[in-house]
């Protein structure tokens, strides 16, 4: 009986120290993500963090990014992600997407996406051009 009250004991304390150390180890994750984002910002060195599968125009926004933002796109991991990775890469981008907007006045990362579908658009209406209809 002494035994199973102190384990649940235990257990209760263990899940109260969990529900303060993991929020702590969040806000510090996002914290130094916001840091480094600053320091890359002072040094020139802006990026735009990414993760996933990289798509057919990640080197098309990647060149929009660098020559007309100065913007590095940064991918950071694949398909296999934490929520750690998730949260750090969104505090980071947060601060450096808001640089950018007081610089530009408008959402780099739209506009970049904007241009892309721009290009892709003239792409397939010279092409429609171009084969003979029947």
């Amino acid at each position: 009986m002494f035994v199973m009250r102190y384990m649940k004991l235990l257990t209760l304390l263990f899940l109260a120290l969990l529900a303060i150390i993991l929020p702590a180890c969040k806000s510090a994750t996002e914290a130094k993500a916001r840091d480094q984002a600053q320091k890359d910002i002072q040094a020139g060195k802006p990026e735009y963090r990414v993760y996933g599968k990289r798509s057919s125009h990640d080197d098309f926004l990647a060149k929009i990014l660098k020559t007309e933002y100065g913007v590095i796109l940064h991918p950071v991991a694949g398909c296999l992600v934490t929520k750690e990775l998730c949260e750090e890469t969104k505090a980071y981008n947060a601060v450096v997407s808001e640089h950018l907007k007081g610089l530009y006045h408008k959402d780099v990362f739209a506009a970049a996406q904007e241009a892309y579908m721009k290009q892709l658009d003239n792409f397939y209406s010279e092409r429609s051009s171009v084969i003979p209809s029947k």
